[in-house]
This record gives structure tokens, C-alpha cells and sequence, in this order.
């Protein structure tokens, strides 16, 4: 057969299985797709954008915090919790994931928690320059 006669039989294939398949971007284009719908405030284009990001790359440690971020501001808690310790697992800064699980703590009620694992040293230059050695 001739290239001629593939193309409509392909096409026809293709259809005929559910369409073309979707073009997605990147991980890195998912993720930064992902942080702009979180800023306009649009948690399930967000949450769609991070989970493509962490299906291509599941190492990817910003896509698991944003989407733990993301789960936090629909209020959906559980998930908030186990994707931020996901995050950590996968070498996520305890700087960025910190202030989202004491958010998290405070909305479930959880006030002694909070104040049981504030270190205000851990966030600052603080904790430096207080170990430092005088001069």
C-alpha cells in the first residue's frame, strides 16, 4: 500500500479509538502551568497541571508541594498532609513545606501541635547567626 492510502485508514484508527490523543506539555510546563492556576485561585486547573507534571516526573519535589498547597486551599486535609510528607520524602525544603503543615494544623484545630513544632530558629538566619561562633 501506498503512503496515500495509510494516511485516511490511520486517521480513521485514530479516531475511531477515542481522538487524537491530548498534547501535554512538559513536567516543568505542567508545574509552572500549576503555580499560575494556584495563584488565580483555580485549584482544580492547578490540581490537574501538578498531577500531569508528577505523572511524567514523579521525583518532581515543587509539583508535590504546590499540590499539597492546592489540596490545603480546597480544604481537603488528609490529602494535604500525606502529599506534603510525600514532598519531604522526595527532598522538598522543610522551609517550604513547614508553613503549609502549621497552616494545615491551625485550620484542623490542632493548636498545641503548632505551637509543639515551631522552632522560630528553623525559618530565620537566626539559628546561624545564634550558632556562630563570637569573634
Amino acid at each position: 500500500m501506498n503512503r496515500s492510502r495509510l494516511q485516511p485508514l490511520a486517521l480513521a484508527l485514530v479516531f475511531a479509538l477515542g481522538g487524537p490523543p491530548a498534547v501535554a506539555g512538559t513536567a516543568t510546563e505542567e508545574l509552572h502551568a500549576g503555580l499560575q492556576s494556584l495563584d488565580r485561585n483555580d485549584y482544580a486547573g492547578a490540581e490537574i497541571h501538578l498531577k500531569n507534571a508528577l505523572q511524567q516526573r514523579p521525583d518532581l519535589a515543587p509539583a508535590q508541594v504546590a499540590l499539597g498547597h492546592t489540596y490545603l486551599r480546597q480544604g481537603r486535609f488528609e490529602l494535604a498532609e500525606s502529599t506534603l510528607q510525600g514532598a519531604l520524602r522526595l527532598g522538598a525544603e522543610r522551609a517550604d513545606i513547614d508553613p503549609l503543615r502549621m497552616y494545615l494544623k491551625l485550620r484542623q484545630g490542632e493548636f498545641q501541635a503548632v505551637l509543639d513544632g515551631f522552632d522560630p530558629y528553623r525559618h530565620t538566619g537566626a539559628a546561624r547567626a545564634h550558632a556562630a561562633p563570637a569573634r
